[in-house]
């Protein structure tokens, strides 16, 4: 009988500890800026950070920075004027402090 009969090709162990790293996975500050963008029809980033006066580097830091180093997160007040930006609503703006750590009671 030959070894490989026996193993599952599509490696099922894997599989479920995969699926359930993404099922308990946090979504990132991007992933949650551009569903915002997304949910309120915002094409271009542009929209977001020249009316806040963001800037198209820090922009792209706010972006960046934070999905590569881990225990870190934007200022509060970072958030709150790109919650501006986004034209977010109360419990909107709450959701984005949440998801960095934030409470609004802060």
């Amino acid at each position: 009988m030959d070894n490989n009969e026996n193993k599952d090709p599509f490696n099922m162990k894997l599989w479920l500890e995969y699926s359930k790293y993404i099922k308990n996975k946090k979504p990132t500050l991007s992933e949650i800026i551009y569903k915002f963008m997304r949910k309120k029809g915002i094409d271009d980033p542009v929209d977001v950070w020249k009316p806040i006066g963001l800037g198209r580097k820090n922009w792209h830091n706010l972006i960046t920075r934070y999905e590569n180093e881990e225990g870190k997160r934007p200022k509060k007040e970072t958030l709150l004027w790109l919650a501006i930006g986004l034209r977010l609503d109360a419990e909107e703006t709450k959701e984005l402090l949440e998801s960095q750590g934030y409470t609004t009671k802060d």
